[in-house]
């Protein structure tokens, strides 16, 4: 086999996910070229992922009436493969697909009337990961794997920024934690009050300072700024994707709203705390690492929703209004002392 195409459009943790099959099918066919396609904004991710040569970038349309422009495109690439897989499932993975030149071609099977019953019925358990979906298809190839956990490498000129902003804000490497408050919907936030709770115990009680990322500053962030004055907690406000990596790859731990910064953390191999709400680990995507965990109250009504875009429709959001920053610490603390 000398050359393969793999395709995963989007999201960034999704991507993260596959890098395993990358990696896997290099190791069993050493001489194999692997071209990723996926949307030009997620191309930094890839610069990270060993196994991959090639990434074709796309500014993927949204509307239907350009899907045509994609076709076109996508049959004017000079590429032959030996094998394509697509690891996304979608309208436009399914025209890059179609249209790509291969003898063989496979499509993972996202199951997700599975994901969605859990929903329905608010189940805790039984849910396969995501990766295990990726991994699922290289059955049909004999392709063995032997490390079914995401594994990034941040390249060297974007090592040498992270050093020099984590010189350039007085941190110390292994002695700072990154908190990531962002995410895809508002519901997935965990409250940024309590966020700034956990931010104090973490830096009066084990002396560790504090880096909060975001991709905007927004107005919630002067809950932090009692800890910015007393000069033990910096904002990381959108910070380059391959230089955020080199930063995250320096931290003592990464706690993270479950988002596409939380499967980052975890590839790099820091120790990732993942905070579950709306959402919830049996949907299949828990950090995975050694030193993850994945965070959740189980409350009697979650799951609610698959990506966590509905509203709560309780009185209150209590599967993180429960979700204390003491219980938060409690899960964490064996990587603070």
């Amino acid at each position: 086999m000398h050359s393969i195409g793999i395709i995963r459009l989007s999201s960034l943790g999704d991507i993260i996910l596959t890098e395993p099959v990358t990696r896997a099918l290099k190791n069993n066919f050493p001489q194999t070229r692997i071209t990723y396609f996926t949307k030009e904004m997620y191309r930094p991710v890839l610069d990270m992922f060993s196994a991959v040569e090639d990434i074709i970038g796309y500014d993927i349309p949204g509307e239907d009436d350009k899907l045509g422009d994609l076709k076109n495109t996508v049959k004017e690439l000079p590429y032959d493969f030996d094998l394509v897989l697509d690891l996304h499932k979608n309208i436009r993975s399914r025209i890059i697909t179609k249209n790509l030149k291969a003898p063989e071609k496979l499509t993972y099977k996202k199951n997700r009337l599975a994901r969605q019953i859990a929903v329905w019925f608010r189940r805790k358990s039984g849910g396969k990961h995501t990766a295990e979906k990726y991994l699922s298809l290289l059955d049909d190839l004999m392709v063995i794997c032997t490390d079914r956990i995401p594994r990034l490498s941040v390249p060297e000129e974007s090592k040498q920024k992270a050093a020099d902003y984590i010189n350039g804000i007085d941190f110390e490497s292994g002695r700072f934690v990154v908190l990531a408050v962002g995410a895809s919907h508002p519901t997935k936030h965990y409250p940024i009050e309590q966020f700034a709770k956990l931010a104090e115990i973490i830096s009066s009680k084990y002396q560790y300072k504090i880096l909060v990322i975001e991709q905007e500053h927004f107005g919630y962030l002067n809950l932090f700024d009692k800890l910015k004055s007393l000069g033990v907690l910096e904002f990381g406000i959108g910070i380059e994707l391959k230089q955020l990596a080199g930063i995250i790859k320096n931290a003592g731990l990464t706690i993270s709203n479950d988002s596409g910064i939380m499967h980052l953390s975890a590839g790099l191999g820091v120790p990732t705390a993942g905070l579950f709400g709306p959402t919830h680990p049996v949907l299949g995507f828990a950090p995975l690492g050694r030193d993850s965990t994945a965070i959740t109250t189980d409350e009697k009504c979650s799951p609610c929703s698959l990506h966590g875009g509905r509203p709560c429709f309780r009185d209150k959001q209590y599967c993180f209004l429960n979700m204390t920053p003491e219980m938060i610490i409690s899960r964490v603390e064996r990587f603070l002392v």
